[in-house]
Parts: C-alpha cells; structure tokens; sequence
C-alpha cells in the first residue's frame, strides 16, 4: 500500500511537469525551483526515497524460494537455502489451490496452494503461499495433502489471492 501511495505521489509531481514537458533541461529545472510548491517538493522527495527503500523489499517478499516440501504426520516442513518453516496440520484452516489458466482456458502450469493458518492470538490469520515447482507433481501433492482429515480444501481454476480478512 505504501508504494503505490508513493508511486501516486511521484507520479502527481510529474503532472506539474506537463507544460514544460518539451523543454530543455534547464526551464524544467527553473520550473520546479519557481513553480512547484514546496509541500509537492517535500512530498517528492519522500515519495522517491520511500519508493526506492520499498521496492527491493516488496520485490523480495513477491519472489518465490526454492524449497522442498515435506509432509510428516502432523505437520507439513518447508525447507530451503533461505526457508525453513514447519506448517502444523492442526493450525491450518483452509487450503487453496489456485491452478491459474490463461485468457483462452489453458492451464499457465502454475499451481498455487495457499494455507490459510489459525493465528495463536486471535488477532488475524496468516497466510503461507506456496508454488510447485513441478507442475507434473499435482498428483503426488494433492495425494499426501487428502491424506490429512478434516482439512477443508478449495480448488480453482482463476488467479484469486485470498485475502485473510476475508472468506475464502
């Protein structure tokens, strides 16, 4: 939400650019010396420094690490170079499979499973996101995953994020 707020921003400073879109460098420097308030240069300002602190650590948290999957009787272990987390059965309250298609119905052969957890606080749920790596092993996953009882599990073939706040 922050960098979309800051990307606004920036991109509402570039508007009191537009009479002087085609001039030189220097009458779009004395334009924003002269003309810009200064409450838009200060928000510029900020809004550039904060996009550029939050873009790598929204790009990190947006990419997927590798990681091996492993389902034990009681829990499901994610382990990988950066990753090792335990995913308790009796925590887990829904799961989601999200098998995107594309804008003519075929499959993309991503298939995402979203594990929507029961907090310990009851503050808000979390959400653990995972893509297999293999799109042949659908099989193989949803086989270990039925063997757990009473886990309520959602198939779709659109690519929806659930929303923690929200029912899934």
């Amino acid at each position: 939400m922050l960098l979309i707020v800051c990307f606004v921003i920036l991109w509402i400073v570039d508007l009191f650019f537009l009479p002087v879109q085609d001039a030189p460098g220097e009458i779009q420097t004395v334009w924003f010396i002269l003309v810009v308030p200064n409450v838009i240069k200060t928000a510029a300002f900020y809004s550039l420094v904060g996009f550029l602190i939050i873009t790598p650590i929204w790009i990190n948290f947006r990419l997927y690490k590798d990681a091996v999957l492993t389902f034990l009787p009681d829990a499901i272990f994610l382990k990988g170079k950066s990753i090792l987390y335990t995913l308790p059965i009796d925590r887990i309250k829904k799961i989601s499979c999200m098998d995107s298609t594309d804008a003519n119905g075929f499959p993309k052969g991503k298939l995402t499973i979203y594990f929507l957890q029961k907090r310990r606080r009851k503050v808000k749920e979390w959400i653990v996101r995972v893509r297999l790596k293999d799109y042949s092993e659908i099989d193989l996953f949803m086989e270990h995953l039925i063997k757990y009882e009473g886990l309520e599990i959602k198939v779709y073939d659109t690519d929806i994020t659930p929303d923690a706040d929200k029912e899934i």
